[in-house]
């Protein structure tokens, strides 16, 4: 299966969200956007991506807009901004939507803003459990 993650600037949650679902379940095919994207990955969304045992490395950030979303399975929206930008799914494909909030917005010191972008990849993780149980997907083998 395809499954697209979209959030806003496709620089914390869709990336964290893409990078953990690939460790997670390989045998399907993940990506992420924004709808407004900027383009490069949040050093936080890196760190908390690593720490979880995710990779970082070659992430490329993309428009929503600019794919042909019924190459997808599954599209999950990640946040209001997602949901009410990114226009109407084709025909056929399935719509998810995950509220949780953007850690791009965090305020705080370096250690408090981190972990509150390691409550959003924990908030990811359970989504994707719950997405998984939904679908049937199986989790990859330890080792």
């Amino acid at each position: 299966m395809r499954f697209l993650f979209v959030c806003t600037g496709n620089t914390c949650r869709s990336p964290i969200a893409e990078r953990l679902a690939r460790r997670l379940y390989p045998e399907h095919e993940w990506q992420s956007a924004g709808v407004m994207p900027l383009y490069e990955l949040q050093p936080l969304s890196a760190r908390v991506i690593t720490e979880a045992g995710g990779s970082a490395e070659g992430f490329s950030g993309q428009d929503v807009h600019d794919l042909d979303l019924s190459q997808f399975d599954h599209v999950i929206l990640i946040g209001e901004t997602a949901r009410n930008h990114s226009g109407p799914l084709p025909e056929g494909v399935g719509q998810h939507i995950w509220y949780i909030f953007d850690p791009y917005n965090a305020i705080g010191t370096d250690e408090e803003r981190l972990e509150i972008y390691r409550e959003a990849r924990e908030e990811i993780l359970s989504h994707l459990e719950e997405l998984a149980s939904e679908l049937g997907l199986e989790k990859a083998s330890a080792g």
